[in-house]
């Protein structure tokens, strides 16, 4: 059996394969004071977020195994179980996990000393996040894989934390809440309806976080500007919530947040965000001009929310999603070869994806992907009643009750399915449907054993119900032409879409800088040169049907103002640079090009000096660049996120190359500030600004200051500098918008 999601399946199982269990449970045996026979691995798993890889690997290993029996995975599962079991058992209070001085942590949490921040609660990097992947692991290696230790060791994690929380005050509890804490409430959800425990679902709704579950019960988009994948477990969560029986609000919330997403916030091919974060859904320049474009984390958990959400409420229109993220970001989003993952997919034209590389990369995106591709067959069928649905075209086997299918797909003028009956031992009369999806042009035709029949659509489905007989085959195609689809702002940008599967064309640009990331930290964004937004084919005024033909394969011709280019599905595309949203004319060219040519101005030039930057009040950006501060705010102006301090705060940058001269930071002005700039401790600037007026007034004008690097910073370290905001004489700092090492 063959096909892209059989392909994808098996890349990933032998890149599962290739990771050690040991070392993935090195930091859980180093918390719990026990011998480690293999290091931990590096990259995140020892910057600290340590251990979290491998509640993702035990999930990813117990879902191949149920998805293909192979006993390989299996083993490695319950070497995992087995590990943080011994661990557990070491610990001898119920937790365990590989947080760096977890234990101490909630020592201290216990003790109400909560100091929380968007990724960091007293210091720690997102602990709650870490440990639910250990959680999620155990529940999966219980669930999937039928590996009966998991169960007890989940539950005694469980009951650690419930009897640790019953000190912690509601207000206290929410506090805590503020740092990005991943599906616990998902977690605890789970265990209740696992369980029945009713203690379980009260934790889970303790794991609420009002601040963002209160406006989706009450129908409105606070969105914008939060950090997108910390909000979509939570709704995951509020979905299982409310099925264990925790009301219909739960639910309703869930149903909310992914239809405001799908509908109002994703681009074309599933996908949505920039650098991680929600931006303003009325605008969508930012996902065309950023080199971070849409989070793969965020696309796997929005698959899971959308088909958990058909599974409980039977719409349809929840599949059309599931089937365009895995089709293009999903399936594009691990390289066909070595399996390496992507973290950002940019569609800026002329970009490009960085892939990781299995004993150097262990990001977030990194852990879900091992998950995503051995979960493809759980979205591929579904029964209702007695009737056994075809819900996703791939090439794939499925056994009901007897029933034994085998469903091969071709995309050729549209899509054709054809389902042979490879097996029936019950010899009673069943209903066979294969999924209509919203993509559809026209009505589809229907074949059994080659004899037409009359295709109807019953609820989103082609329905035929017989006595099936081994051999039997029904094929369905569904007839679909070329169309352009837009942003959900309409703006003058569009896809080339041809029923599922969008589009895209290989371009040539400068050099693909850091191809497969390395052990940085940062090795995931893709740091090679900008192209001009400029020099991306710019398609004529005009629909899809004037202006797209299609060619050989599954390759279509695209007419713009300069010839035709030759597109590809974008799943297909790798190692290179690409274009996948293309600049439209709704005036004259030369109109379009100077407001291209005006942004390039702007943003070339700054990105060809800069060295290193950071963005304040985005939780990845400020990770990654060593954020330190408490007694902080974060908010957000316009379009601009910040963070100011009433106490000093700091980030890391860095200048591999040594040939930063300057910083250049961008600020939003506030009246009553009294602060320095430092730069490995050395003065860059003093502000003092409105003492004596009123204290909490707000100014709102931005300016952007650069200050020459002093030498005596450079001297004590000239690859690291340390930015810092400290406050003086009881005062605040600016809000601040971003810092930006730059060379000449």
């Amino acid at each position: 059996m063959s096909g892209p999601f059989r392909h994808a399946q098996d890349v990933n199982g032998e890149y599962l394969l290739r990771l050690s269990p040991e070392r993935l449970l090195a930091p859980f045996y180093r918390e719990a004071g026990l011998p480690q026979p293999e290091p931990s691995y590096g990259n995140w798993e020892s910057q600290g977020l340590d251990g979290h890889t491998a509640g993702h690997f035990l999930s990813a290993t117990a879902l191949m195994y149920a998805s293909t029996g192979r006993a390989e995975y299996l083993r490695k599962a319950r070497t995992v179980v087995d590990g943080i079991a011994r661990a557990q058992d070491a610990l001898g209070t119920g937790y365990v996990g590989g947080v760096p001085d977890g234990a101490q942590l909630w020592a201290d949490i216990s003790e109400g000393g909560i100091s929380p921040d968007a990724f960091s609660l007293d210091g720690r990097w997102v602990p709650w996040y870490n440990l639910h992947k250990t959680f999620a692991g155990l529940i999966e290696a219980h669930r999937s894989a039928g590996i009966v230790e998991a169960l007890p060791v989940v539950l005694r994690l469980a009951d650690w934390w419930i009897e640790l929380a019953k000190g912690i005050s509601d207000d206290d509890f929410e506090r805590m809440l503020d740092t990005e804490f991943g599906g616990m409430n998902e977690s605890f959800a789970d265990l209740a309806r696992i369980t029945g425990r009713a203690e379980y679902l009260d934790m889970a709704k303790r794991f609420s976080h009002h601040v963002v579950l209160d406006p989706l019960v009450a129908h409105e988009d606070h969105l914008t500007g939060l950090h997108a994948n910390t909000q979509i477990p939570k709704a995951l969560g509020y979905l299982r919530t409310g099925e264990a029986g925790g009301g219909e609000p739960f639910s309703d919330a869930a149903r909310f947040f992914a239809d405001t997403v799908i509908q109002h916030r994703t681009a074309p091919f599933g996908g949505h965000g920039v650098r991680e974060h929600f931006h303003d859904p009325g605008d969508f320049s930012p996902i065309f001009e950023d080199r971070e474009g849409p989070e793969s984390c965020n696309t796997v958990n929005m698959v899971r929310l959308a088909g958990d959400l058909y599974a409980g409420t039977g719409d349809a229109s929840y599949l059309d999603y599931v089937e365009t993220a895995l089709t293009n970001h999903v399936l594009s989003a691990q390289h066909p070869e070595h399996g390496g993952f992507v973290y950002f997919t940019p569609l800026r034209p002329g970009h490009y994806r960085v892939y990781s590389q299995t004993e150097n990369s262990f990001w977030c995106c990194v852990g879900t992907g091992m998950e995503a591709h051995a979960r493809h067959g759980a979205y591929a069928y579904a029964t209702r009643g007695e009737a056994l649905l075809i819900n996703l075209f791939m090439d794939s086997e499925v056994d009901r009750n007897g029933l034994v299918l085998r469903q091969r797909v071709e995309r050729r003028e549209g899509t054709h399915v054809s389902v042979t009956v490879r097996r029936e031992n019950n010899g009673v009369t069943r209903t066979i449907g294969v999924r209509i999806p919203g993509w559809v042009q026209g009505l589809p035709r229907v074949f059994l054993n080659g004899r037409s029949l009359e295709a109807k659509n019953a609820d989103g489905y082609v329905l035929v119900n017989r006595q099936w007989t081994e051999g039997d085959t029904l094929e369905v195609h569904l007839p679909s032409r070329p169309r352009f689809e837009r942003m959900p702002d309409k703006s003058d940008w569009i896809n080339v879409v041809d029923g599922a599967v969008v589009y895209a064309a290989k371009v040539e640009g400068p050099p693909l800088e850091g191809l497969l990331a390395g052990p940085e930290r940062m090795g995931h964004i893709a740091r090679g040169a900008l192209m001009p937004l400029a020099q991306a084919p710019l398609v004529p005024a005009g629909s899809a049907h004037e202006l797209v033909s299609r060619g050989e394969g599954e390759t279509l011709t695209l007419q713009t103002t300069t010839g035709e280019i030759s597109l590809h599905p974008f799943a297909q595309l790798h190692d290179s640079r690409y274009v996948m949203a293309f600049p439209q004319l709704s005036g004259s060219a030369e109109e379009r090009l100077a407001r291209l040519r005006e942004r390039d101005a702007w943003q070339l030039g700054l990105d060809a000096r800069t060295r290193d930057s950071v963005t304040f009040g985005e939780q990845q950006p400020e990770s990654d660049h060593a954020f330190s501060g408490n007694g902080t705010e974060q908010g957000r102006t316009g379009g601009a996120t910040w963070r100011r301090g009433h106490a000093p705060f700091s980030v890391r940058l860095m200048d591999w190359l040594r040939i930063a001269t300057s910083l250049r930071v961008t600020l939003v002005e506030d009246v009553e500030v009294d602060y320095t700039v430092l730069v490995n401790d050395v003065e860059v600037w003093h502000a003092r600004r409105g003492i004596g007026d009123a204290v909490g007034g707000e100014g709102s004008r931005v300016r952007v200051l650069e200050f020459a690097l002093p030498a005596e910073a450079r001297a004590q370290d000239p690859e690291t500098l340390r930015v810092a905001f400290v406050p003086r004489h009881g005062r605040r700092t600016d809000r601040i918008v971003e810092a930006r090492l730059l060379s000449k």
